[in-house]
C-alpha cells in the first residue's frame, strides 16, 4: 500500500508524528487481507464485514470500493440496491 511507504519516508526524513499512523495503515492491510482470503474461501458475508470495515477509513479509494462491491455482489446476488446505492453515489 502506497500509504504505508508514504509513512515509512515521512518517518525516515525525521517527520516522528507519523509513526502512530503506522500501525493503523498495518491494521487496514491486515483488512485487505481478510477480504481477499474470504472472497477465496467463498466467505462473502465475512467479505462484505471487512470490506466495509476498509470503506469507513478509505471513502475515496477505487480498490477498496471494488472490494466491497465485489463482496456484496456475491454475498447477496439478489438483493443489489446497496451496491446500485454505492455505485450511483461513487
Amino acid at each position: 500500500m502506497k500509504a504505508k511507504e508514504s509513512l515509512e519516508k515521512a518517518i525516515s526524513l525525521g517527520d516522528n508524528s507519523m509513526a502512530d499512523k503506522v500501525s493503523f495503515v498495518d491494521e487496514l492491510l491486515k483488512y485487505e487481507g481478510f477480504v481477499k482470503s474470504a472472497i477465496k474461501r467463498k466467505e462473502y458475508r465475512e467479505a462484505v464485514f471487512y470490506s466495509k470495515r476498509l470503506l469507513e477509513h478509505c471513502q475515496d479509494s477505487p480498490k477498496h470500493i471494488k472490494m466491497y462491491l465485489k463482496s456484496a455482489i456475491l454475498h447477496n446476488p439478489n438483493d443489489l440496491s446497496e451496491v446500485i446505492k454505492l455505485s450511483y453515489e461513487v
